[in-house]
């Protein structure tokens, strides 16, 4: 069988851990993503390699040049409130500038394959976004769209309709008696 090797980000996250669980069952071998500012890995998931991003272009080649993924599942995101609620700065680094550098480090390092996410919220009110979060889910498909247009990647958007996840399983009340 061959190494078919994926790169997650995100994977800290409830949906994220999700995905690398089904990934690992399906015969990947996932690599993940996390911030050295932010959620520590998950020993308990099925990843290979944890690979630290440190919040620059050149860290996040070098993951991604570790890692030689064929297909890149992009699942981080920063959400806040409809205006940002101060948070503006971590807004736009995890919903823009770490999908920007993670897809101008995949055409460096031969990756052509994303999956990335959308949201709901980006449709609400026809094509007006209804938070700041939602803008700036926007504004990142043109990213996506320019290296898919520039460098031939391959890139598949899938609108996220809700979520929801504690990080402790999908049963709310097994994880209320925790």
């Amino acid at each position: 069988m061959m190494d078919r090797r994926v790169l997650v980000t995100g994977a800290t996250g409830f949906i994220g851990g999700a995905v690398c669980r089904q990934l690992a069952a399906a015969g990947y071998t996932v690599h993940a993503v996390y911030r050295t500012a932010g959620r520590p890995p998950v020993p308990s998931l099925p990843v290979r390699t944890w690979h630290p991003h440190e919040g620059t272009d050149a860290s996040m080649r070098r993951l991604v040049a570790e890692a030689a993924p064929e297909t890149i599942v992009h699942l981080a995101a920063h959400l806040a409130g409809p205006a940002g609620d101060g948070d503006v700065q971590a807004l736009v680094d995890g919903n823009v500038l770490l999908g920007a550098q993670l897809l101008a480090a995949a055409t460096a390092t031969g990756c052509r394959h994303v999956v990335t996410t959308g949201t709901y919220w980006e449709y609400l009110a026809g094509s007006q976004a209804v938070s700041l979060y939602a803008a700036l889910k926007q504004a990142f498909a043109p990213v996506v769209q320019y290296h898919c247009d520039a460098f031939g990647m391959r890139a598949l958007t899938l609108a996220l309709y809700d979520t929801y996840g504690d990080g402790r399983g999908h049963d709310r009340r097994a994880a209320r008696r925790e």
